[in-house]
């Protein structure tokens, strides 16, 4: 159960929140518009796959009224994710008008395997950044780990059309048993590629990623502690989750309540606080 932090706590938090100026706010949004992909990728957080619906309650006017309402308490940054967002048929009119009503930095999480050329070009006249998943410069590893044979070829003719284009990328590397030995040549490959920006994760025990980690494991040990730094994930049914990993917490639902209403929640504020604490130590 979360709780409130005692007062000592209660002061380090402010300082905290004088830094980053987003502790009871929003700074980061998620929007996962669609659980379907094309792919099947063995640790995947979301359980997304081809058999799941492309659009859920959330329609085009609900997501346009998430973007105006985050952008009313804030929020400079967004992100779109799936499930495989590019398959969305509003993503390109959703990117327009987060920029439209000034977002500094709109984001898009792709596999990069079917990115269309007048996307791409979209793309880079609304300055987005492009993140994708990439796992091994081994074809049969790549492969292996998304489910799909001949997923590294058409991944990396989107990572060669985006650098062509001249589009902003950066790639994720979430290190598994079938390709941590591989790191290294992998990133050698991407930069060859054109890409400079590479993160690097463990794989997180949620959703299929479950298979990977300790059965006695937490949920909230499967978490980078962040939570409480100002971000928040909408799914395609409008749940409200602190983070895209958090899925076994849901803070409400814009569908009923806006997002400002949910950022000054009760239920969000505790949760931001348990996270905090755990971050100086508070939990393990």
């Amino acid at each position: 159960m979360a709780f409130l932090p005692a007062a000592p706590v209660l002061s380090a938090f402010k300082n905290v929140r004088v830094r980053c100026g987003c502790l009871d706010g929003l700074n980061f949004l998620w929007l996962e518009i669609t659980s379907r992909c094309n792919l099947t990728c063995a640790h995947c957080y979301a359980n997304s796959g081809p058999d799941l619906p492309l659009t859920e309650r959330m329609t085009f006017t609900d997501w346009r009224r998430v973007i105006d309402e985050a952008r009313g308490v804030g929020c400079r940054q967004l992100q779109f994710i799936g499930g495989e967002p590019t398959i969305h048929p509003d993503l390109e009119k959703l990117l327009e008008h987060a920029t439209q009503v000034g977002f500094r930095r709109c984001e898009v999480f792709t596999n990069a395997t079917i990115l269309r050329d007048d996307l791409i070009q979209r793309f880079k006249t609304l300055g987005v950044l492009v993140h994708f998943s990439f796992y091994s410069s081994d074809p049969a590893v790549h492969d292996e780990i998304t489910g799909q044979r001949g997923s590294f070829e058409r991944t990396v003719e989107g990572i060669r059309q985006l650098a062509r284009r001249r589009v902003r990328m950066a790639a994720g590397i979430i290190l598994l048993p079938q390709n941590a030995a591989h790191l290294r040549p992998t990133k050698k490959f991407l930069r060859r590629l054109g890409v400079n920006l590479i993160g690097i994760d463990r794989v997180r025990g949620v959703g299929r990623g479950q298979q990977f980690v300790p059965r006695s494991a937490v949920p909230r040990g499967e978490l980078c502690g962040e939570c409480w730094s100002g971000k928040l994930c909408v799914d395609s049914n409008g749940d409200v989750h602190p983070c895209v990993f958090s899925r076994f917490v849901s803070v409400g639902n814009v569908l009923d309540d806006g997002i400002g209403t949910i950022v000054a929640g009760a239920k969000l504020r505790a949760f931001r606080h348990d996270m905090f604490l755990g971050n100086q130590g508070g939990w393990k």
